[in-house]
């Protein structure tokens, strides 16, 4: 059986991923107290940019 290493790009994708999960969950309480949301979507977006980016970067290494 092979031992996979954790790399930097797992890290990555880990943390775009709880990153995401933690935006939303912003976005909802901002929705509930009514306030606002430009931090969360702001937060919400870089976590999909490097989500992105950390896919592209580990399917052009696979090439």
């Amino acid at each position: 059986m092979k031992k996979r290493k954790i790399t930097g790009n797992n890290i990555g994708l880990i943390g775009s991923i709880l990153g995401i999960i933690a935006s939303i969950i912003l976005i909802i309480l901002n929705l509930i107290d009514n306030d606002h949301l430009i931090i969360a979507i702001v937060l919400l977006c870089s976590c999909f940019i490097t989500l992105i980016a950390n896919i592209s970067q580990r399917n052009n290494r696979g090439k």
